[in-house]
């Protein structure tokens, strides 16, 4: 039968435990507060004195191989021991080193009364020494036993470094930039700014700009300012990142002795910016904050990126309304046309200006009214004068920016002009007929919308017009082009021999515009006239013609060659050049051959012509 270890003892080892617990534990707190503040405040150190160039990558090996320290150091005074959980006999043995007046006792209690089975002593003894023991260990006292003083130097340690953290943090001239300090060695990825002897404040874009046109210039101005105030700054840089990947630096240009500027070309993403002095990342100040990396967002301006025109065509040209979806604005109409204009936009807008350019009216302006959603644009006009237009000034509802000024869209204006029409045969403008003659004609008619309707006009010695239907021609012709041949009959003209008829063509388009034909002059006959007289005298007129005209061109020779003569053999005693003598040989044989055709006319009428005094004229 085995005998239990006695309860007082048992309770005084577990008291001994939960102390050396707490202590362990109180020493791995302090073990961390000191190796923190330790080892980053030499990390920050370090930053300071390289004033900030220090590599990003060295910095962040030497922040994480401080966490790593903090956190071996920790595991060396606490948490390692903490793991390991003590057996009564080493708890025992503890107790023993701490109060040596127990010396092997209490290890001894503590051994007669494991539950292993083995009794090489009596059950008797066991509990007398147990007894003993217990009697003496009733009134330890574990406080007094493990007492707080054996943490006396990391405790004073660990209050001197966050005494002196302290005052450091709330000093009023560093206390600012020993946390920026700390927090960039604690965090070596976070956005603080570096503590540098040099500053620079950002003076535009001021704090309150967050966000910038895409693809656009943007205007960076900064002072820069030194524990010297004389001090020259030999380079002062921009330099930028884009998801998180850094770009060249770009030299800024001296504005004076301590402001640089520069107009930086906006890409399409988001970027982050920050100054370097001389190679530093040195400290920026932008309105009231500090920052390492200052980020810029990009937005775009509204633009239209489609167009909507829905055409109501005046109502004398009976087309229907059209409605078309394009990525032009230009504007084609007839004239009085009235149209829609829709403008679908890249973002939601608060309205914006239609600028007219108009020939005549000259410039104007339209408002447009912005759709529910904002994404639409509209405005009416009618085409009447031929122009230009614009959208300006389109304001977005998220940014409150303006649009750029669109390219200038045409404003064409189609007038519709009158028709069209000819005679095409007979070719002859002035004919012979008799009074129940049937006359062929071949006309062409074209309007640039559509015909209407065609008639024949006719009118009789000078008197009143008279109008007449073109026979097979409906009365809505609703054709651009008509090609037509047809016979009109002289005898429903009611002529007489010896009258003097006109005939012309008229079209009308669908405004009632009109276009007449050249007349045709229509010399009434009778049917028993002789004409081989008529004949006769045309052929004896084109023989006079070819005459006169001849005579024309070698009157125009003749002046020429005086002209060569003047200028090439007057006063001079040379012979003929080649040149010259080669023009007056074209002048000679040009007019040669003009007489050698007209001979040739002549002798063709001649033979057509019947012996008389006609003949013996030509």
């Amino acid at each position: 039968m085995s005998v239990e270890l006695d309860p007082i003892i048992a309770q005084k080892l577990e008291d001994f435990r939960r102390r050396r617990r707490n202590l362990i534990f109180l020493r791995g707190v302090c073990t961390a507060i000191v190796t923190l503040l330790g080892v980053f405040s030499t990390i920050a150190i370090a930053d300071y004195l390289t004033q900030a160039r220090m590599p990003d990558q060295l910095r962040t090996v030497l922040s994480y191989s401080g966490y790593a320290i903090v956190i071996v150091a920790v595991w060396r005074t606490c948490v390692r021991l903490m793991i390991e959980l003590p057996s009564r006999r080493k708890l025992a043995r503890l107790i023993e080193q701490a109060a040596p007046e127990l010396r092997e006792d209490l290890l001894s209690a503590v051994e007669l009364g494991r539950e292993d089975g083995m009794e090489r002593d009596s059950e008797i003894f066991r509990k007398l020494v147990q007894q003993d023991v217990s009697s003496r260990v009733k009134s330890l006292d574990m406080t007094s036993t493990l007492p707080l003083t054996r943490l006396r130097r990391w405790l004073q340690a660990t209050a001197g470094l966050i005494a002196l953290t302290l005052i450091l943090l709330y000093n009023p001239d560093f206390g600012g930039k020993f946390q920026r300090a700390i927090g960039r060695a604690l965090l070596p990825g976070a956005n603080i700014a570096a503590v540098t002897d040099i500053e620079v404040t950002i003076l535009t874009p001021g704090e309150e700009i967050k966000v910038t046109p895409k693809s656009e210039p943007l205007r960076f101005l900064v002072a820069v300012s030194g524990k010297n105030k004389e001090e020259v700054f030999d380079r002062v840089e921009f330099e930028t990142r884009v998801a998180k990947k850094k770009r060249k630096p770009i030299a800024m240009s001296a504005r004076n002795e301590d402001k640089f500027s520069l107009d930086y070309n906006v890409d399409r993403e988001k970027f982050e910016y920050r100054i370097l002095v001389d190679d530093s990342p040195v400290t920026m100040n932008i309105g009231s904050k500090t920052a390492q990396w200052i980020e810029m967002d990009v937005a775009s301006r509204p633009f239209v990126t489609s167009f909507t025109k829905t055409y109501r065509f005046p109502e004398y040209t009976k087309l229907e309304p059209l409605t078309v979806t394009e990525d032009r604005g230009d504007l084609t109409g007839w004239e009085g046309t009235e149209v829609e204009l829709v403008l679908h936009t890249n973002q939601p807008t608060t309205g914006g200006i239609l600028a007219l350019d108009l020939t005549g009216p000259g410039a104007s302006e339209l408002e447009f009214k912005p759709s529910e959603d904002g994404l639409q644009l509209s405005a009416s006009l009618a085409l009447r004068n031929p122009g230009t237009y614009r959208a300006v000034e389109v304001e977005s509802a998220q940014t409150g920016w303006k649009s750029k000024p669109s390219q200038a869209f045409e404003i064409i204006v189609q007038l519709d002009e009158a028709p069209a029409i000819r005679v095409v045969s007979p070719e002859e403008k002035s004919l012979l007929v008799a009074s129940d003659d049937i006359l062929p004609l071949t006309i062409a008619a074209r309007d640039d919308l559509a015909l209407e309707k065609i008639e024949y006009h006719v009118q009789v010695n000078k008197r009143g017009w008279k109008k007449f239907p073109v026979p097979g021609l409906g009365a809505n012709v609703d054709k651009k082009e008509l090609m037509l041949q047809f016979d009109l009959d002289l005898i429903d003209l009611k002529l007489r021999p010896n009258d003097q008829a006109i005939l012309k063509l008229v079209a009308f388009d669908r405004k009632g515009a009109s276009g007449e034909s050249d007349p045709l002059q229509l010399s009434i006959i009778s049917r028993d006239l002789d004409l081989s007289a008529i004949q006769t005298l045309k052929l004896k007129s084109l023989v006079f013609q070819g005459i006169a005209k001849l005579a024309t061109s070698a009157d125009s020779r003749a002046k020429a060659t005086i002209e060569l003569y003047n200028s090439s053999l007057q006063g001079k005693d040379v012979p003929l050049s080649p040149a010259v003598a080669e023009e007056l040989r074209a002048l000679s044989g040009s007019l040669a051959e003009e007489s050698e055709l007209l001979l040739g006319q002549t002798l063709t009428a001649l033979a057509a012509m019947p012996r008389g005094t006609d003949s013996f004229e030509v």
